[in-house]
């Protein structure tokens, strides 16, 4: 009767310290996650090592934890944090972490200028906790909406993704192009034809070279694609 007694009492002592284990992971899993998604935001914030950074002499040794800070992240997905008690004491720990992101990838080689289509691309996870996306972050297409109306500027590699300098919006006239031109003075209208100097867009102000006078001058472009000039 006395084992068995025992028993129960050990038992329970085990998951009692398994529930206050779990309780103690999951609260500090909420304060780190908290202090990372500041420094990658829109992310999803995963720590694959957390019941044994939980379990670690050097968060046990704090009694509770008021703040949590970012010391350093390296390229390695690895995140040196500063945790802060309330008696005062600073403990540095080191843990590996993901900061998820959902974005547009190559899935064939798309060369430069080259309209970019809705089949070029797939939506794919980026850790950008890690290199290279680490780096790139601020410069990365995470909006699959701001590739409509794009081309590459540059060739991006297949399972590339994408930044934003590797785009430009696909103009409406490119440079080598003929253009009727239009050119008025006052109640005097001439009308040419002209080569394109330079890419534009409607409603842009776009350099073009007279057929006939090789005369370069500068109008904008209308909505049927031919370009105005007034004098």
């Amino acid at each position: 009767m006395i084992q068995i007694l025992l028993s129960i009492v050990i038992a329970f002592s085990v998951f009692a310290s398994n529930a206050h284990a779990l309780k103690d992971a999951d609260l500090l899993s909420t304060q780190i996650k908290k202090t990372l998604i500041e420094k990658f935001p829109n992310s999803e914030i995963r720590l694959p090592n957390l019941d044994k950074l939980a379990t670690s002499p050097e968060v046990s040794s704090i009694r509770e934890i008021v703040q949590i800070r970012v010391v350093e992240e390296r390229s390695n997905g690895v995140a040196v944090l500063e945790l802060i008690g309330t008696d005062g004491e600073n403990v540095r720990i080191q843990t590996p972490f993901q900061a998820l992101m959902k974005a547009p990838i190559a899935i064939h080689r798309i060369y430069p200028n080259s309209k970019i289509k809705k089949e070029d691309i797939k939506i794919d996870v980026l850790n950008v906790a890690m290199s290279p996306a680490k780096e790139y972050r601020g410069a990365i297409i995470f909006d699959e909406k701001k590739l409509e109306n794009s081309e590459a500027k540059q060739t991006i590699l297949e399972g590339q993704f994408i930044v934003s300098s590797a785009i430009q919006r696909t103009p409406d006239l490119r440079k080598g192009e003929m253009v009727r031109l239009e050119m008025s003075s006052g109640e005097l209208s001439l009308t040419t034809a002209a080569t394109v100097l330079e890419n534009a867009s409607i409603g842009e102000n776009v350099h073009v070279l007279t057929a006939k006078t090789k005369k370069e001058v500068m109008g904008k472009v209308r909505a049927d694609h031919s370009v105005e000039v007034n004098l």
